[in-house]
């Protein structure tokens, strides 16, 4: 059976849902470097990973819109995963995954949006998710605008079907446009 694993930043609240072969739990005090380094170890030792998801909340930051004269808050600016957020800053830690990876599925608020005119700045998710995409040699399907998800099912629904936890992480469908990213730069709509 093919080997999966899904990276859970516990700040995006609920229980994991039981998705893959090995659950990884981070937060704001586990360095990038080492998550990044767990599961690349990880991946050695399943012969690679075919899927490796990720759970966590996309960053938004604050752009001017000078044709709007106003500023307001922009999704694309990577995501809040681990202590220093997996970012343009932090992109390089990617490496230790590099051919270890088949697909990465972001389940994060618009980590592949890109306002008009903010092409090759940080706030480019669409180039981040393609960079990612070469880096690690995998394909990436991530979403342009806000996930929404909700957490368990009703206590009739978890009695009669012996659901897990209540809090469990549902995401459902997607919201928005969402992109798988090629390693050769390409990227197709799903």
């Amino acid at each position: 059976m093919p080997s999966t694993m899904l990276v859970h930043d516990t700040r995006l609240a609920g229980t994991a849902p039981g998705i893959a072969n090995n659950t990884y739990l981070v937060d704001g005090n586990v360095p990038i470097q080492h998550a990044v380094g767990w599961m690349a170890a990880y991946a050695r030792s399943s012969g690679r990973l075919s899927s490796l998801a990720l759970m966590c909340h996309g960053i938004e930051g604050l752009v001017y819109d000078t044709q709007g004269g106003q500023c307001d808050g922009a999704l694309g600016f990577g995501l809040q995963l681990c202590k220093e957020g997996f970012t343009w800053g932090t992109m390089s830690s990617a490496y230790a995954l590099s051919g270890l990876v088949d697909t990465i599925t972001i389940y994060a608020c618009g980590p592949a949006n890109t306002r008009p005119g903010f092409s090759n700045t940080a706030a480019d998710g669409f180039r981040f998710c393609s960079e990612l995409a070469a880096i690690v040699q995998a394909e990436v399907i991530a979403a342009v605008e806000n996930q929404y998800y909700h957490q368990g099912a009703s206590n009739l629904l978890r009695r009669i079907f012996l659901l897990g936890p209540q809090d469990t992480i549902s995401f459902g469908d997607w919201e928005g446009t969402v992109y798988r990213f090629s390693p050769d730069g390409s990227a197709t709509t799903l």
